[in-house]
Parts: structure tokens; sequence; C-alpha cells
């Protein structure tokens, strides 16, 4: 045998060896635990056994056939078999983790499941109460503002097609179409809690209502909400004081509105002063105009157009104002949002 010859079996025996080394480490390491390294980092930082040139590592290289028969074992080394495997090891890929709800943001009305509210009477001493209504579905009365401007949007709920006769676990929507009417969660539950101390509230085991008076102080308060296989928490937070200098006057009269204007001593930052305004109850349905303004504007008008149209039968329905803190929670179901408010009842 010449040398070239026995230089070359040299090299394919130490390429043998240096693979067997390579499946050894793999299946031992199978034992160690995922930790809180990415699928990336973990192939980053496999070392090469002791003696063996780093560039027969390589993605690319083939072992024999001899070395690897059709019957050996996946390699546990395999980016996907790494993958996966910590991805069991990591506590918050549980699917039903809790939802932490987002301060300031509000949830568009196509897409809510749910409403909680949190409200103060104001005054001292404030009486506080709860009240909750959560579903597995989106209301499909719904649908886009009909009008809208940088504060209001008007929402009438006129089917764009005659609805047949829907089932009686159905609703006429928006769209014309008879839909499933969404279901109330009746095991939701509620739990406040202020200053170390906690209340829970369940709901009605029949209707899915959720409600009650809250008898702890105050000043600040933290929710969790559970319903189905979801649970959202709300940070501590106060509800918003009681607005200084609230004035409001009305145009035109409550049967032919033209215009409504109200105002306030500005809010600090952070909070929002809403108004919803339903059709004259005479009339019913999802018809409405709702507002939103942040609080530290300390003014909002309502034009003709958007108030007009709910004025029908015996008149306009002004409901007040709310100086409010709003949350929204994002959940599988859709969305839900919760007001931390004080209601305001203006004289016109």
């Amino acid at each position: 045998m010449n040398g070239s010859e026995m230089t070359r079996r040299r090299q394919v025996f130490g390429a043998m060896l240096a693979v067997c080394g390579v499946l050894a480490w793999s299946a031992c390491s199978e034992d160690e635990p995922g930790g809180d390294v990415s699928p990336g980092d973990a192939i980053e930082t496999l070392d090469a056994p002791d003696g063996v040139a780093p560039d027969t590592l390589a993605p690319d290289s083939v072992a024999p056939e001899s070395v690897a028969p059709e019957t050996s074992e996946p390699d546990s080394a395999d980016p996907e078999v790494i993958a996966d495997t910590i991805g069991d090891a990591i506590p918050d890929a549980d699917p039903h983790r809790p939802i932490v709800a987002v301060a300031g943001d509000r949830c568009e009305l196509t897409e809510r499941v749910g409403l909680v509210q949190l409200e103060s009477t104001g005054g001292e001493p404030a009486s506080h109460w709860i009240s909750a209504a959560l579903e597995d579905a989106p209301n499909p009365w719904y649908g886009e503002p009909e009008l809208s401007d940088a504060s209001c949007a008007f929402f009438r709920f006129v089917p764009e097609g005659a609805c047949p006769p829907c089932d009686a676990d159905e609703l006429c929507a928006i769209d014309g179409t008879c839909v499933r009417a969404p279901a109330r969660f009746l095991d939701a539950a509620l739990t406040v809690t202020s200053d170390g101390s906690d209340e829970t509230f369940v709901a009605d085991p029949v209707t899915g209502d959720l409600w009650g008076s809250v008898t702890l102080a105050g000043p600040t308060f933290a929710l969790a909400i559970r319903f189905g296989e979801h649970t959202i928490t709300v940070p501590a937070a106060a509800i918003p004081a009681t607005l200084d200098a609230l004035d409001g006057t009305l145009e035109g009269s409550y049967e032919a509105p033209t215009r409504l204007d109200l105002s306030w001593a500005p809010a600090p930052a952070g909070t929002h002063v809403f108004t919803h305004i339903p059709i004259n109850h005479h009339a019913a349905g999802p018809t409405f105009t709702e507002c939103t303004t942040p609080a530290t504007s300390g003014a909002l008008s309502v034009g003709e157009a958007m108030l007009a149209p709910l004025a029908i039968i015996t008149g306009l329905e002004f409901q007040g104002l709310e100086h409010v803190r709003f949350f929204s929670a994002e959940t599988p179901l859709g969305c839900v949002e919760i007001r931390y408010l004080t209601r305001h009842w203006v004289n016109l």
C-alpha cells in the first residue's frame, strides 16, 4: 500500500469516528433541559468533540451509508426536534396564560365580546359598583358607523336585506343574514383587589349577568376576569375623579336637536370623556351615537346629523357623560373592553 492510499484511508476512518461522536453527543443531549434559549442559540453553541475538526460538523457533511443505516433513529440534533423540545419547556407556551389588558385602548364594536365596568358614584365617601357581560362571539347587530368625525360616530341598525325568519337561537345580522346569537358565559367570575384585600363576584347561573356592590375603598383597583378557559388581568389603577365645571347646551329642541355642546375643566392626561346616546327607547334597536375625547380637551360637540335620527317619537334621550379610564384585552374569541368610570348627569 503506497503512502497516498494510507493517508486516504486514515481520512475516511477519522471522518467516520467524528460522525459517530456527533451522534453519541446528540443522543446524550436529549436529557438536557431546554431553558430559555431559542433553537438558533442551541445550534450555534454546539462545540466539536475533542480532536474533531470543526468543519466536519458543517450541515452539509454526509456520513457514509454504513454509519447511518435505514433503521437508525432520527437525529435528535435536528433543528425541528430542538424547537419542539424548547417550546414544550417554556412556560409562556401555555395558550391559556392570563391576558394583560392594555391601558388607554378600546375595542372595535364589531370585535367586542365583553364589557366590564367598575363605576364610582363620586363624592366622599364614594360607592363602587362592578358589572360585566361576557359572550362567546361579537354581536352581529354592529357594523361600521354610518357617520363619523374626530370624536363621534353614528351607528344605524338597518340590515342590508330582509332577514328570513330566524331560529330562536339566531339573530338578524347587520348584513341581512340569520346568524347564531352570541352565548353568555354562565361561569364568569371577577375578582376585585385593592390594598391587599379582594372580593369575588360570579355570574348569574341563568342569565350570565355579573354585578354587585364593591366594598373595597380603593383608591386603586386591580381586576382578574375569568370566563371559560380565559383569564384577563387589569393592573391596579384609579377610577377617574369627578369632572369640575361641567356644563351642557342643547340647540334646537329635544324633538329636533341641531347641536349639543358639552364642556368641563380639563382633567389630567390618561383619561377620556365618553357619552353613549341611544335612539329613543320607544324605537329601541341598536341605533346610537357614541363620542370619546381626551379629558384634557375640556369640550365636546355633537352635530345635528348624529342627533336628529335619535330624536324620534318622544325626543332625544341624552344620557350624560362618563369620565373613563379605558382598557382592552384581545382574546381568541374577540376583544373585551374594561372601563373604570365616574358617571355625570348633565342639565341641558
